[in-house]
C-alpha cells in the first residue's frame, strides 16, 4: 500500500547474454623479460656455490612464490643460458636472540634454486 505513490513497481530483468568466447584474451602465464629480473633477487656467493659452480651448478636466491619454469625462463633471458634442471629450496625463517629487553625475534626465511647447466655453458658474475 502505498500512501504518498512510493511504491515501487517490480519488473523482471532478463538474463544478460554471455559473450562469445573469441572475444576473451588469452593472457600468456610465461614472464617476460621484465619480470624475470623481478624472480631472481641475487646470486649466492658462498663456499659451498663456489664448489658448485666447478660443476656446473649455480645457486641464487629467488623470490619465495618463484616456481622452477620461473626461474628458467629468468636464467635463459638474463643469462643466455638454457638450464638443463632446476631445483628450489626453502630454507625456513629462525629464532634469534636479541640483545634488548624483548629477548627473541625471527629471521625470516628464504628460497634459493640450483640451476644445473650443460657442460661447457657457463655463467660469468661480476665481482
Amino acid at each position: 500500500m502505498a500512501i504518498f505513490g512510493n511504491k515501487k513497481e517490480t519488473k523482471k530483468k532478463k538474463p544478460a547474454a554471455k559473450k562469445p568466447a573469441a572475444d576473451t584474451q588469452k593472457v600468456s602465464k610465461k614472464t617476460d623479460s621484465g619480470a624475470s629480473g623481478k624472480v631472481l633477487l641475487r646470486p649466492r656467493i658462498t663456499e659451498k656455490a663456489a664448489h658448485l659452480s666447478a660443476q656446473n651448478v649455480y645457486t641464487f636466491d629467488v623470490v619465495f612464490a618463484a616456481t622452477e619454469a620461473q626461474v628458467a625462463h629468468a636464467i635463459e633471458s638474463v643469462y643466455r643460458v638454457k638450464p638443463v634442471k632446476v631445483n628450489l629450496v626453502k630454507t625456513p625463517g629462525k629464532r634469534v636472540t636479541l640483545r634488548t629487553r624483548r629477548g627473541f625475534g625471527t629471521r625470516s626465511g628464504s628460497k634459493k634454486a640450483y640451476v644445473y647447466l650443460k657442460k661447457g655453458d657457463r655463467i660469468e658474475f661480476a665481482s
